[in-house]
């Protein structure tokens, strides 16, 4: 692979992306989760942004049942 993304809770444990990358020899960082979410200011105040990992699940859903094709992921 080109590189390696890192979602979710466990992607915040301090040293994992370096290890990986070590251990894999691909460049490894956290995936943006909320990157292409408009972030009203209400929500924005509220810290979502920081909770990014722990909302991944919550948008994933949301996508899945409001899109009218399911999303890819090329793995």
């Amino acid at each position: 692979p080109g590189r390696l993304l890192l979602a979710g809770g466990g992607s915040r444990l301090a040293g994992l992306s370096d290890l990986l990358a070590a251990r894999l020899r691909v460049p490894v960082e956290r995936f943006d989760v909320l990157g292409a979410v408009d972030i009203r200011q209400p929500v924005a105040a509220a810290g979502v942004s920081e909770r990014a990992a722990e909302v991944a699940a919550l948008l994933g859903a949301a996508v899945e049942r409001f899109s009218a094709s399911r999303p890819g992921l090329d793995l």
